[in-house]
């Protein structure tokens, strides 16, 4: 299978949220931890956010809500007026 898009990872990831499958999702969008687009980044504080509150996930629970706040201050160093970033980035 071919890697998808940034923008085309961003769609699927939605999708699955709306699916409730946000482990997908967060594995999907752990290939764009890179990216400079601020959309992609909220979306990956998003499900960080998700599974830390996840008893599935409680050993981990510390590593992702740093990670809840680095994405999201990220895309804020990128687009100060992204709102989905100042909204997960407390």
């Amino acid at each position: 299978m071919s890697q998808l898009s940034e923008e085309e990872a961003i769609k699927k990831a939605d999708q699955l949220f709306k699916e409730e499958s946000t482990e997908e999702a967060h594995e999907l969008l752990t290939q764009y931890e890179d990216s400079t687009n601020p959309n992609t980044l909220w979306r990956l504080a998003r499900s960080s956010c998700h599974l830390a509150q996840s008893p599935k996930y409680a050993e981990r629970k510390k590593t992702l809500s740093y990670a809840v706040r680095d994405h999201g201050k990220r895309g804020i160093e990128i687009d100060e007026t992204s709102g989905p970033c100042h909204k997960v980035y407390r």
